[in-house]
């Protein structure tokens, strides 16, 4: 037994002074540059966003480089230019409203501080179907795994597709939901308690909604789903929904996305190709940026939910998980205690939630 023992310490001896430390050479691929892009017909500010891919912290996490010092310009077919300014964390937008117009095309100009110049191919928005309202809220399931067992309204609406033309869609939400906190006393010494309830802005819900008409030509599209808001607690959900025109190239584009952030990873798929889009190295057509910039055509749908709860416990029963300690606006970002503005005449729609 002994000389058993000597043996096998002498192995695990040997075996340790093999091991050798070895630095990784984390990944240090060329930065590229990334533009996210937005110009629609109605009052929505124009936004772009810059930063560089590729840039690695020091455990090989990727880190969003944002870019704070480009020139860029927002050019029209008809001659017209906008310079977009920074407002921080690589956003640009212009100091007043660009009014764009459908079967205008509009274009995008970047120069950066070293010098090297991108232009976008130009955009010509089509016009977006202006048959446009609710179809109906049904009972869903929240796309986001941390919000696992709350139920969601799941908003569909309907449009009607015109005939005899092509035509693709992109539906993206604006929504303020309810949330819920322990709150605080009201006064010192009181017995009350106020600050519990608040709204919060929900930007959660990204999911790339987009539809082409190849096989529904000219028919009415029905049970498009265009936002999916978790129940945290009973409440009052404001909810916007635009209805975008796409060109085929910007539909081709999104599509690729849908297909690469859906993607299972199993040995079957393809393998991911990257997302270059629209915009490209004034000198070198061969440096392609990723992303997108989009000039499309917009009509808004403002709906008032006021779900009633049927059996509460069921439909809430995890909500508990989810209301926090504290003032409501203190303890959620973005949150107010008064109702967004704008949605004063809006329909407000009531249903049962069993």
């Amino acid at each position: 037994m002994r000389f058993t023992i000597i043996i096998v310490a002498v192995a695990v001896f040997f075996f340790s002074s093999c091991i050798k430390q070895v630095s990784l050479n984390l990944r240090a691929p060329t930065p590229q540059l990334v533009v996210e892009g937005l110009l629609l017909t109605d009052s929505t500010p124009c936004k772009v966003i810059l930063s560089y891919s590729g840039i690695f912290n020091s455990v090989g996490g990727q880190v969003q480089n944002f870019i704070n010092d480009a020139t860029v310009f927002v050019k029209d077919g008809l001659g017209d230019s906008t310079q977009l300014l920074n407002v921080g964390n690589g956003t640009y937008m212009p100091p007043s409203t660009i009014n764009a117009t459908v079967g205008v095309s509009y274009s995008l100009a970047i120069t950066l501080s070293n010098g090297k110049r991108y232009i976008s191919i130009p955009e010509t928005i089509p016009a977006v179907p202006r048959d446009f309202s609710l179809d109906t809220i049904a009972e869903g399931v929240p796309d986001n795994s941390f919000l696992s067992g709350l139920q969601a309204a799941d908003v569909q609406i309907k449009t009607q597709d015109p005939a005899n033309e092509k035509n693709y869609y992109r539906w993206i939400n604006t929504a303020y939901i309810s949330r819920e906190a322990t709150g605080e006393p009201c006064c010192f010494a009181c017995s009350s308690i106020c600050y519990q309830y608040c709204f919060q802005y929900y930007p959660n819900d990204t999911v790339i909604r987009v539809l082409s008409d190849d096989n529904i030509n000219g028919t009415e599209i029905r049970h498009q789903n265009v936002l999916l808001a978790p129940y945290y607690t009973v409440g009052t959900y404001y909810i916007l929904v635009k209805q975008l025109s796409l060109t085929q190239n910007a539909y081709e584009f999104w599509k690729l996305y849908n297909q690469q952030t859906n993607s299972s990873g199993g040995i079957l798929d393809p393998l991911p190709a990257s997302l270059q889009g629209n915009i490209y190295n004034a000198n070198d057509s061969t440096d392609v940026a990723l992303g997108y910039f989009e000039a499309s055509d917009a009509v808004s749908l403002r709906l008032i939910l006021s779900p009633v709860f049927i059996n509460p416990q069921a439909t809430l029963s995890l909500k508990g998980g989810f209301i926090g300690q504290g003032a409501c606006a203190s303890i959620y970002p973005n949150t107010s205690y008064n109702a967004p503005p704008g949605w004063e005449n809006a329909q407000q729609i009531i249903y049962n939630v069993y």
